[in-house]
């Protein structure tokens, strides 16, 4: 019959094996978690940017003064049957964000609420107190019910509170960035259509990407005809008029990360192929030195299958031990690093990697057995 303590006491006849051992692991479960991080998170931006719109969409950018030239541009997108939806949003960055959307917006993304109320079509008509929701680190400060004021514009904007978003919310407000999670923002429903398109995007799913090609054209055209000379517009205003595909965006991301996680995850491969050598020379050392020890057990009433428990026992605590280990420098690094890489640690990762540490243990259970049931109780006495 095994026991905790008999492992224990087994793990503490063997220290500087078992300090090897988990050295070797805590390397290669810290390559392994920050690997499938990185790929998990390439996993999630494309996930994250699918479910808030089809790869058939495009985010229209631009600050530029040519209102005539817009307006009869979003005039023409309503009547084209191979637009499936568009919505218009502008971002105002204060003490306080504002996310303004029209009601274009709400059939594209998924504005999920996790207290209160969502925002209906006929928030978007009122002219008194416009209903809001917030982002979740909002709550304290604005919670559901509570009433705020703004002055915009030489006049007073009342807001009401009415529900707070899910953790899960993501949107995108800036080229470089387009899948973010919105932080200390007030999300407003605003009649976009009739005022402000001037400093408005445009988001719109297409039903057909082969009938584009006019679509970027006509809006390019805009793009540089709303400044008297083309050439005057600099990089900063060139980065804030743009036209971006959401398919082309994520292909994009995928390029320019795939180098980064390949080389990571061969990084990977090789570190827990040489910890595997090592523990497998390892083990094969081990157990021609406890033959004997074995064959006691066996005398005392023990069986193979018991012997190979407590061996997969000893080595599946080292394990947890290097996975705890492992993933406190992997914490620190997504803590104090700044994210622009990309996730380095999440859930995910940490939970495939322990499914394949118990998946490993599993193995060399099986593996001990097989080998054990070779020898006969007097070999294992006699030390084989």
């Amino acid at each position: 019959m095994i026991d905790l303590n008999m492992i224990i006491n087994s793990i503490r006849k063997r220290k500087l094996a078992n300090c090897v051992i988990i050295i070797q692991f805590t390397i290669a479960f810290f390559a392994l978690i920050i690997s499938i991080g990185l790929v998990m998170d390439i996993v999630n931006k494309i996930y994250m940017a699918r479910k808030m719109a089809n790869f058939n969409s495009y985010i229209l950018q631009d600050n530029g003064d040519n209102i005539l030239a817009k307006r009869e541009f979003y005039d023409e997108l309503k009547t084209k049957k191979n637009v499936d939806s568009y919505g218009f949003y502008f971002y105002q960055r204060e003490s306080i964000n504002y996310l303004n959307i029209s009601a274009g917006m709400l059939n594209m993304f998924n504005f999920n609420v996790k207290s209160g109320k969502n925002l209906s079509k006929k928030d978007f008509k009122g002219n008194g107190e416009i209903s809001v929701i917030i982002t979740p680190d909002l709550k304290e400060k604005y919670p559901v019910g509570t009433t705020l004021k703004r002055q915009y514009l030489n006049q007073v904007i009342t807001y009401k509170v009415v529900g707070i978003v899910d953790n899960s919310f993501k949107f995108w407000y800036k080229s470089d960035k387009l899948v973010e999670t919105p932080k200390n923002t007030i999300i407003c429903p605003s009649n976009l259509d009739d005022y402000n398109i001037n400093s408005a995007n445009i988001i719109i799913a297409l039903k057909d990407t082969h009938k584009v090609k006019n679509l970027e054209d006509s809006f390019k055209n805009i793009l540089n005809n709303t400044n008297k000379d083309a050439s005057q517009i600099d990089d900063t205003n060139s980065q804030r008029n743009s036209i971006i595909n959401l398919r082309k965006y994520m292909l994009s991301v995928v390029h320019e990360k795939i180098q980064t996680i390949v080389y990571s995850i061969f990084f990977s491969i090789t570190i827990v192929f040489l910890s595997v050598t090592g523990l497998i020379i390892n083990l094969s050392l081990l157990l021609t030195k406890r033959l004997t020890e074995f064959g006691i057990r066996i005398s005392l009433g023990a069986t193979i299958k018991d012997i190979s428990k407590l061996i997969s026992a000893e080595l599946l605590i080292d394990f947890i031990i290097a996975y705890i280990i492992s993933i406190i420098p992997t914490v620190l690094a997504n803590v104090y690093l700044p994210k622009s890489g990309g996730i380095l640690i999440n859930l995910w990762s940490l939970f495939i990697v322990f499914v394949i540490i118990l998946f490993f243990t599993f193995l060399i259970f099986k593996n001990i057995l097989r080998i054990l049931k070779k020898y006969q109780p007097i070999e294992l006495i006699r030390g084989a």
